[in-house]
């Protein structure tokens, strides 16, 4: 299968997450071409910094993927009370599930999206 060529930029990439929410801490985003057989994307929380491995899919499954790894982001600046938490816990999904939702609502995701 024969994937779109890729249009999408770290930069844009970065430009969507703040149009969905922007943070009260700022991170870095690095898209790559790579194609990761574990994940697609990656958060490293010391370092604030957000990797989209972008070599198996489209502008859609990165945004996805983004957005994912942006929870990620706030979850651990702005909700994390400290204490031990789950990586994919309940907050965190609470936080997915609302930037997804603004992100649909904005057009960057369409209502068939797989990452509902």
């Amino acid at each position: 299968m024969q994937f779109p060529k890729l249009d999408m930029t770290s930069e844009k990439l970065k430009a969507i997450l703040w149009d969905i929410y922007q943070p009260k801490v700022d991170f870095s985003i690095v898209l790559t071409d790579r194609k990761c057989r574990r994940r697609l994307g990656t958060y490293y929380p010391v370092r604030h910094l957000i990797y989209v491995h972008g070599g198996w899919g489209d502008d859609i499954m990165n945004i996805g993927t983004a957005i994912h790894e942006y929870a990620h982001h706030i979850h651990f600046t702005e909700r994390s009370s400290g204490a031990f938490e789950k990586s994919h816990g309940y907050e965190f999904r609470l936080i997915h599930k609302a930037l997804l939702s603004i992100a649909e609502s904005k057009g960057y995701l369409g209502r068939s999206s797989i990452f509902k």
